[in-house]
């Protein structure tokens, strides 16, 4: 399934953090690459997706075409395409200290998120 595929190549990518390639002093983004903040909310977006995918229990092509429907919608939310974050994501693959603190900072949001709504459920 591509959202399970899309979290296995983060977490492996978060994994091999070490393995810098020396091209991670930030820079401009170049044309075409989402600024790491806009990527960092579409990311967000995306696991609370497949956190609904997962909760949801769907399987086979059902699952395949509902996560397809979540991904359109947050490229359109975020006024982005398929391919400029699917070129984003390889970006940052490729500077591994920058994409490290980008998923360090989009851990800590999410936790945030988190804890503020379960204490509304007190």
């Amino acid at each position: 399934m591509k959202y399970t595929l899309l979290t296995y190549l983060m977490i492996i990518t978060l994994l091999t953090g070490g393995c810098s390639s020396g091209n991670d002093a930030p820079s401009q983004t170049p044309e075409g690459v989402l600024h790491p903040d806009t990527l960092k909310q579409v990311l967000m977006d995306i696991h609370l997706a497949e956190a609904a995918l997962k909760r949801n229990q769907l399987e086979g092509d059902t699952a395949v075409i509902q996560a397809q429907q979540y991904y359109n919608e947050i490229y359109q939310v975020h006024n982005i395409t398929e391919d400029e974050f699917m070129t984003s994501m390889a970006y940052y693959r490729t500077r591994q200290q920058q994409f490290q603190t980008m998923y360090e900072e989009l851990i800590k949001a999410m936790s945030k998120k988190e804890a503020k709504l379960s204490g509304k459920g007190e």
